[in-house]
């Protein structure tokens, strides 16, 4: 075990409407090995809503015996992004990480991620960890590993997948990138990872240390509006996407029109979806690319079955 001594670690965790699953997400976080980390618990919810009082009483059960433990009430309450960039401003650690509140993490899993930015360069920015994926208490999937380094291509090409909850990132880059863009509605996760890998590599354990409860499909969105969201997330990371190269451009085009193919289908409109998706045949990259990506996805299935006494 990491001893005393290292680098503070700010564990930022926006909470809105889950209070069934919050205490779970703060305990997994002071069960953490790595002992010198601050818990900032960022209310989203508002001073007048009915969930404030239990956020309240939730987080006071924790930070009454742990000191280690925050609660910060913005008076503005508009999204992720800004909760999670208040959240960011009010912390102290030179490393960051980003909980979800209804996700958690195994207990070694800060520790690991140090110890592993401990025997980098500085050329490394990020490091990521595996997912175990459930539904209730059910393990459904593991998420394979992806490939290291500057991983903004594949995260454009929707073959590489790093849940916010996965990272560990540098302070000075989060910075520098500007943290996440609060203008976005949605995929806000997603433009912070490509500004970072574009800037700074990431490094995956090999380790599925990052629980998510997937239960929740609220926030799925129907084909249109995931236009709308691909379309403003593409605009906040034009600086990347104008460095690609027409070819990866066209890559990125066709994988993104097929996953809003693949929505189609799932809301009824097949013959259009399929036209989406059959796209994949005039970007040879994107087609290889999502094809090994379904046939790894099929294999962490296939080990989520085979392991299904796995929990966290």
């Amino acid at each position: 075990m990491i001893g005393s001594g290292l680098p503070l670690v700010s564990v930022i965790m926006p909470t809105y409407r889950r209070t069934d699953t919050l205490g779970r997400a703060i305990g997994s976080v002071l069960s953490q090995t790595y002992r010198n980390l601050e818990l900032i618990i960022v209310n989203d919810n508002g001073g007048e809503d009915c969930f404030t009082p239990r956020v309240h009483e939730i987080v006071s059960s924790f930070s009454s015996s742990d000191s280690r433990v925050r609660l910060l009430e913005p008076s503005i309450h508009k999204n992720g992004a800004f909760a999670r960039n208040r959240g960011v401003e009010s912390s102290s650690g030179s490393y960051l990480a980003f909980l979800d509140d209804d996700d958690w993490w195994e207990p070694e899993k800060i520790e690991r991620q140090v110890e592993a930015f401990t025997s980098l360069s500085d050329d490394w920015g990020v490091v990521s960890c595996r997912v175990k994926r459930f539904r209730g208490d059910d393990l459904i999937s593991v998420l394979p590993k992806h490939p290291d380094g500057h991983v903004y291509k594949d995260i454009m090409l929707i073959v590489s997948d790093f849940p916010t909850g996965t990272l560990l990132v540098r302070r000075d880059l989060f910075e520098q990138v500007g943290g996440f863009d609060e203008e976005l509605i949605r995929h806000q996760d997603l433009q912070l990872l490509i500004e970072l890998t574009f800037r700074k590599k990431l490094y995956q354990l090999n380790e599925p240390l990052h629980c998510c409860d997937v239960s929740d499909g609220q926030n799925r969105l129907g084909p249109d509006d995931l236009i709308k969201a691909k379309k403003a997330l593409f605009t906040s990371v034009a600086d990347v996407y104008g460095s690609l190269t027409l070819f990866e451009k066209h890559a990125v085009a066709s994988a993104q029109r097929a996953e809003v193919g693949r929505m189609r289908i799932k809301n009824g409109q097949k013959l259009q979806g399929i036209v989406d998706i059959l796209g994949l045949l005039s970007a040879p990259e994107a087609l290889w690319k999502t094809a090994e990506k379904t046939m790894l996805r099929m294999r962490g299935n296939h080990n989520a079955r085979k392991a299904g006494d796995i929990s966290c």
